[in-house]
């Protein structure tokens, strides 16, 4: 069985390598923002490192599964893009790539096919029992960011109410160009699902704290929050606004997390994982510190508190070596998020004015 589960996953391995390059400028430089130059594709090398990181959890039958629906998942999307240019790198177009790539998931499924009664189920990351189309998730969708011609970048934003979506800031900024992105370019799609969704909207305008600044300080991390007011109003639920985090917490443990995002290796569903952990930091400008498994894609999404409601708890900012991650708490961003859904960003002066570039832009 062994010997037939390897074989699945060398021919898989090959397929891999023929048809797909890194589409990314760097990943250690994505820190976690799910910031890909181009048009999000799968990239070889996180899906090359997917069987090792599973293999800590799963039975090789399990790790199989999962690198088949990803490579399953890469086909279909046909291309990757070539770096700042938008065009495909390589197709499977050609009679011959059809031909290698239907042989290539014959020969890896027939040993998954045959160790399926082995195989426990697949992560509640992959498999979740909530479903995206219903509330809460369903206010979860994909923030796509354009950041020059042919050029676009994406990160997970979360509905706060019908014309505002809760996201990371870091995610707004062009790090090609070294400036905010134009609104115009910003685009909130919820409930994105493989090329399908519920609803969507483009910005009108963006509200930031004045003081961010793109970096990995703690100051930086802080104030790593963006409010995106959309042009268009969005006829469906919200998440609100978790009160187990207040000004005046002292340092606490949250239990019964919900997080939910688009990871790069899995980007046409939204991936949820439940019964994550997370230390509240209190400081002049306190942080989360979380155990949820993230990867870039996922910078932006809401922490939920499964409660009597659930409400959000903090945005995903930043992923660390040590295996924990970091998140900006509720009550950095409570005020402004209460003070955007009274009325327009514009209305008050407060949108962003994305000629305005930070002093201290692109420094890390």
């Amino acid at each position: 069985m062994d010997a037939a589960l390897g074989g699945g996953r060398i021919f898989t391995t090959l397929g891999l390598s023929l048809g797909f390059k890194d589409g990314c400028r760097s990943v250690r430089d994505a820190r976690a923002t799910g910031m890909c130059d181009d048009d999000p594709t799968p990239t070889k090398r996180s899906l090359r490192e997917l069987p090792e990181r599973l293999r800590s959890r799963f039975d090789h039958a399990g790790a199989d599964m999962i690198w088949l629906q990803y490579w399953w998942h890469a086909l279909r999307s046909n291309m990757s893009c070539v770096p700042g240019s938008g065009r495909p790198r390589r197709s499977f177009t050609g009679p011959i790539w059809q031909g290698i790539s239907y042989a290539m998931l014959c020969l890896a499924a027939a040993p998954v096919a045959q160790a399926q009664s082995m195989v426990q189920p697949l992560p509640q990351a992959l498999t979740p029992d909530l479903d995206p189309r219903t509330w809460p998730l369903s206010a979860v969708g994909k923030l796509n960011v354009v950041t020059g011609p042919g050029s676009r970048q994406y990160c997970t934003a979360t509905l706060v109410g019908p014309r505002h979506a809760l996201t990371a800031a870091h995610c707004l900024w062009d790090r090609a160009r070294e400036r905010w992105a134009d609104p115009a370019g910003v685009h909130f799609v919820a409930g994105y699902e493989q090329g399908r969704y519920t609803a969507h909207s483009i910005a009108k305008a963006y509200i930031k704290p004045d003081a961010y600044r793109f970096g990995t300080s703690r100051e930086d991390l802080g104030r790593d929050w963006a409010i995106v007011e959309l042009a268009e109003p969005i006829s469906l639920k919200p998440l609100g606004l978790s009160r187990a985090i207040g000004p005046d917490a002292r340092a606490t443990m949250l239990i019964g997390i919900v997080h939910a995002g688009y990871k790069s290796y899995a980007n046409q569903i939204v991936s949820v994982e439940r019964g994550c952990q997370a230390r509240y930091e209190p400081a002049a400008l306190p942080l989360l510190q979380h155990y949820c498994r993230v990867a870039p894609g996922e910078s932006g999404s809401a922490l939920i508190l499964r409660d009597d409601e659930p409400a959000i708890v903090g945005i995903l900012v930043a992923s660390a070596t040590t295996g924990t991650s970091i998140a900006v708490p509720v009550s950095s961003f409570r005020t402004a998020v209460e003070a955007a859904l009274k009325g327009p960003a514009a209305e008050r002066g407060e949108a962003l004015n994305p000629a305005r570039t930070p002093a201290s832009a692109g420094q890390r």
